[in-house]
């Protein structure tokens, strides 16, 4: 057109149009996406109203195509109908077709996508329409946030949905999956492949052969980051979690963020935010006709998506009516509506010890009556209204929120239940749950394969728990006697900054009984106050004249100090002798750090004796380190909480229930990705567990230290070997531990120290 004008848009004209749709790839800088170099400011692929632009510049770009027009005519008087066309089609509205009529008219499915290929069926499973339609049913609304099970179609209704918007209303659209693998194989093994399928869509995507070259090169790149896809009028672009930065300023129309779960658990760290504040910072320019969803897997009840489906939709479940005339009530099906009509105490708990659970006896009860649903009646209830004929079900999505709450949420909520599939059967989920031993599996299970976050007593710390095992006391002290509370470890976790580093400290009192009591919870600066704290402190003992007692007060016996981070002040401040002020002792210090490379079969293992000795002072000798296993010891603090065998007698800092319900089971990450498979402890991204984690190497180092020994404490206290409470000041030998082992780690030179030993 020649250039920019003033109050114009830098339009090219001359270019043929398709008809309904708004062109992108035509406009300077090829994607037209708002925010690229050369891209238009404007959100493209929506027909909006002509009232929602602002009037200067409706006049603008009236004067801009009225004088376009005027030049084309003069030098090329077919170029005139060709802007005229153009112009019909940016101000043409949508079609009104909705995407699951859309692709049934339109889709079919390639043999080599699916196992029914063909025009694809929308009305497969019971919910496949109102998936598919959510953004046309819910013009008022920002999303929508599913929780699923697996194998129910939900990923393919959202592929097909987004090739609807590419027909029926194109813009640039952002598809975020968990790696760049999986975006490389949904886009160009499954999207591409029903796109070049369907004569419709192909026709957008190739429309010469310089095109069709350009895509196909884009094709044999996708692999290194992003998996580009663009069109008439748009692009689609498939991103993983790790790849983020590649799209990070550009703008989209539509994000779709599937599985969000593993996507959080691969997205960059170093990057702020989460997977779902990066889609919005992506739309922020189009907000107003922006598109957000995100599908997943549930985990834990309070995290992830169960938190963001809670606090930000509607609340939707896909639910069915009782099958029985007496009752005819609504319900969104639960596992815990699944019971046994034999010995144990089904889905959610443990056998019992007479015997196991029956699975051949598991049947779906009714929430209202407490009827039996039979699968037969099951099947039938579950479908939407008219959806499938013969026969009229009365499944439907409704929210558990009153309309009034339900309207004020921004977006829409699917929750689907595996219960709600009528292909699968009440035994057959029940058997595959009974066939699940450990917590992980079953977790596993109870997610992947049913749609339903795991809750299992003893799992996860909860602030109940918390509330059972704190019991503050104005006086804090501790039974003695030979039973009672024999000796006293610390545990302490470091944090930043490397000079004067906070210090995480809990001290824990140990009861030949197996109970701890948690007497210390201080927040220290540095290693001078730790040497302070160590050699001051004292428990007293309950009643010691009348247990026979010769001392009336516990000391610390020993202190397990994290040397993961500032590993060299640590080991330094490891050798410094402290002898404790009334008892008289020596307090031994005793370094622990977690270590990748340390198994569940051998949680800890003490490296060799020249990884723990100081390269400039090998006349020094070599430190009772200890390298741990993560899970493990974490794994053994969280149950000792859950199992009522903690209490917290002292004051309770401001942050510790944070710190304390940090720690989740988590899937393990193996060659092939995250494994759900297996579950392991792992600390929620953003959060802290410093004083959990002081509690951890406090239990450590009672278990490790070669004189007490935690797990043989009623062992010892019975013989009599722990009948004193202090040990003698001549007991101050070192020396390595019973773990042994060789494994990695070693001596942080860097490092510094406090004391030079």
């Amino acid at each position: 057109m020649g250039g920019r004008e003033a109050g114009g848009d830098a339009r090219p004209t001359g270019v043929a149009r398709p008809t309904g749709a708004r062109p992108t790839d035509a406009w300077p800088g090829g994607s037209g996406c708002p925010g690229e170099a050369g891209g238009d400011a404007r959100p493209t692929g929506d027909a909006r109203p002509t009232e929602a632009r602002p009037p200067h510049a409706e006049r603008g770009g009236t004067r801009m195509l009225a004088r376009a027009a005027g030049r084309c005519a003069r030098t090329n008087p077919r170029a005139v109908a060709q802007v005229l066309q153009g112009v019909a089609n940016v101000l043409r509205p949508a079609p009104d077709v909705k995407p699951a009529d859309w692709a049934a008219a339109n889709i079919s499915m390639p043999p080599e996508v699916t196992q029914r290929p063909g025009p694809v069926n929308v009305d497969i499973k019971p919910w496949g329409r109102a998936v598919l339609n959510v953004r046309a049913d819910n013009p008022g609304k920002k999303g929508a946030i599913g929780i699923k099970p697996a194998q129910i179609g939900y990923t393919t209704a959202k592929l097909l949905q987004l090739m609807a918007g590419v027909a029926l209303q194109p813009g640039p659209a952002l598809y975020l999956i968990s790696d760049r693998d999986q975006a490389s194989f949904y886009g160009s093994d499954v999207f591409m492949a029903v796109a070049m399928a369907t004569p419709s869509l192909r026709e957008r995507f190739y429309r010469d052969a310089g095109a069709r070259a350009a895509s196909v090169k884009d094709d044999q790149t996708q692999r290194e980051l992003l998996s580009q896809k663009p069109y008439k009028g748009g692009r689609v672009d498939f991103v993983g979690a790790g790849s983020v930065a590649k799209v990070s300023s550009r703008t989209y129309r539509d994000v779709y963020i599937d599985e969000y779960e593993t996507f959080q658990d691969n997205w960059p760290t170093d990057k702020a935010g989460d997977g779902w504040t990066f889609a919005h910072g992506r739309t922020r320019m189009v907000a107003a006709s922006a598109w957000i969803e995100t599908w997943s897997h549930p985990r834990r009840k309070g995290e992830g998506i169960d938190k963001l489906y809670h606090e930000q939709s509607d609340q939707r479940h896909w639910t069915f009516c009782c099958p029985h005339a007496e009752c005819r009530k609504r319900f969104a099906p639960r596992w815990k509506m699944v019971r046994y009509a034999v010995r144990g105490v089904g889905p959610g708990g443990d056998a019992t010890e007479e015997g196991t659970i029956d699975p051949a006896t598991a049947r779906l009860h009714c929430p209202h009556c407490d009827r039996i649903i039979t699968d037969a009646d099951r099947a039938r209830e579950v479908w939407a209204k008219g959806a499938r004929v013969p026969g009229e079900g009365s499944g439907a999505l409704v929210s558990e929120l009153e309309p009034a709450k339900a309207a004020t949420r921004e977006y829409v909520g699917l929750w689907i239940h595996a219960l709600c599939d009528p292909d699968v059967t009440v035994v057959g989920l029940a058997m595959g749950w009974a066939s699940k031993k450990s917590v992980a599996e079953r977790m596993a299970y109870m997610n992947v394969m049913i749609g339903e976050g795991f809750e299992e007593s003893g799992s996860d710390i909860t602030p109940e728990v918390l509330s059972k095992i704190i019991a503050t006391a104005e006086r804090v002290s501790v039974p003695g006697g030979p039973m009672g509370c024999q000796y006293m470890t610390v545990g302490v976790d470091v944090q930043a900054p490397e000079a004067n580093p906070t210090l995480y400290v809990k001290a824990t009192a140990w009861s030949v009984s197996g109970m701890g009591f948690t007497v210390g919870l201080v927040k220290l600066r540095g290693w001078a106050q730790l040497h302070r704290y160590l050699s001051e402190l004292t428990v007293p003992l309950d009643d010691p004249a009348e247990r026979g007692l010769d001392r009336p007060v516990l000391t610390a016996h020993l202190c397990a100090i994290d040397c993961g981070y500032l590993t060299g002040q640590v080991l330094d401040f490891c050798r410094t002798p402290i002898v404790h002020a009334t008892g008289h002792h020596r307090i031994k210090l005793l370094p622990v750090r977690f270590a990748a490379h340390v198994k569940s079969t051998l949680p800890a293992v003490m490296p060799s004796e020249g990884k723990r000795t100081d390269p400039r002072r090998p006349h020094l000798g070599p430190l009772p380190l200890w390298e741990l296993h993560r899970h493990t010891w974490v794994g053994r603090t969280i149950s000792r909480m859950q199992n009522g065998a903690e209490a917290i007698i002292c004051a309770v800092p401001e942050d510790y229930a944070a710190h304390a319900t940090a720690n989740v089971l988590m899937p393990v990450e193996d060659e092939h990705g995250w494994n759900s498979a297996r579950m392991e402890w792992g600390k929620i991204k953003g959060r802290r567990d410093d004083w959990m984690m002081a509690g951890v190497y406090a239990e450590a180092g009672a278990a490790l230290d070669d004189d007490l020994r935690l797990d043989r404490l009623y062992e010892l206290g019975a013989s009599g070997v722990l009948s004193r409470v202090e040990r003698p000041v001549e007991d101050r030998r070192g020396g390595d531990g019973g773990f042994g082992g060789v494994g990695g780690g070693g001596w942080d030179v860097g490092g510094g120290g406090w004391l030079g030993g």
